[in-house]
């Protein structure tokens, strides 16, 4: 896991807002398609498979993509039943109805990317490997036709990424927010 984050109190939290909604969707429907961007270590996408089992909720798509290989691989590794790809964000997704799109974003404003890709600061810092991560992210949550978006940021981020959303025509249904040492994460569900 050397170059993955590890999961901490923001993947946590993360989980647990994901959890409600994945439960309320399959109480209601069934079954699901849940994708999470920036899988990782595969924690929460590995902990959502565990539920559905346990509640007997079927899948229609079980996807959990990054861009770091090396999280591609672990998440691969946390359940035969995920699909994990190496993707930049939605990328890769054929047009398609998703229930519950997942996105930690890397929560800190910091450097640009120059030279080699570090992976822990690409998952660390929101515009080490692109300037619009927020931007293109709910655009092509808004193109897959999502039911429920899971976004987690922290407090520096927060006016970028509620202000994109807002733009973008989203509503926060839900928030959750915890004080961990210097800042807030804020995990926000939008429509």
């Amino acid at each position: 896991m050397e170059f993955v984050y590890p999961p901490s109190d923001d993947s946590a939290q993360t989980l647990d807002v994901s959890l409600s909604i994945l439960r309320s969707i399959c109480e209601k429907k069934g079954e699901i398609s849940l994708v999470e961007v920036g899988s990782g270590s595969g924690y929460v996408i590995g902990q959502l498979v565990e539920e559905m089992v346990k509640i007997n909720c079927r899948y229609k798509a079980l996807i959990g993509i990054d861009i770091n290989p090396h999280a591609a691989r672990l998440t691969s590794l946390a359940s035969d039943s995920i699909d994990s790809i190496r993707s930049d964000l939605l990328s890769s997704l054929r047009p398609m109805k998703v229930d519950l799109v997942i996105f930690n974003l890397p929560y800190l404003l910091g450097p640009r990317r120059s030279g080699d890709v570090d992976w822990m600061d690409a998952s660390i810092y929101i515009n080490y490997l692109r300037n619009d991560l927020i931007d293109v992210f709910l655009r092509q949550v808004k193109d897959l036709n999502v039911e429920f978006t899971v976004i987690t940021y922290s407090s520096e981020s927060m006016s970028l990424v509620e202000t994109a959303a807002k733009a973008g025509g989203f509503t926060i249904m839900r928030r959750a927010v915890k004080h961990v040492f210097f800042e807030d994460i804020i995990t926000s569900v939008l429509r």
